[in-house]
């Protein structure tokens, strides 16, 4: 999801006129599921942003806060907790006390979007 954002002037995107002052919605969510970009949109794939090294690697598929010039200002403070969440996950092992086969997989849908399912982890180190 993204913020309203204006046209400045009279643009031409994929066939259709958008004219100046009208306001469109662009939705960054949906280059995460497109299918020409990723082998399997709909599966959790982690290592599809990580290169030979495990590194983070640069895509322009990846939107995750922004697109264009303008960025999120909480950017800054996301990557953050990521580098923290990953740096937990290298160190420890999440396991569920629940058996994954009683739990249901598919994400649920709000107003924002796919949310994931309730989860109880536990943590332990490896």
């Amino acid at each position: 999801m993204s913020l309203l954002h204006t046209v400045t002037r009279d643009t031409r995107f994929q066939g259709y006129l958008i004219s100046q002052g009208k306001y469109v919605h662009p939705l960054l969510s949906t280059v995460h599921f497109d299918s020409e970009e990723h082998k399997t949109p709909e599966a959790f794939a982690p290592e599809r942003f990580l290169n030979e090294n495990g590194c983070f690697k640069k895509q322009n598929a990846f939107m995750l806060l922004s697109a264009g010039k303008w960025v999120c200002l909480g950017e800054g403070l996301v990557r953050m907790e990521l580098f923290l969440f990953t740096t937990v996950l290298q160190r420890f092992a999440l396991s569920s006390p629940v058996d994954p086969q009683q739990l249901s997989l598919a994400p649920g849908v709000s107003n924002l979007g796919k949310v994931p399912q309730c989860y109880q982890l536990c943590l332990r180190q490896r």
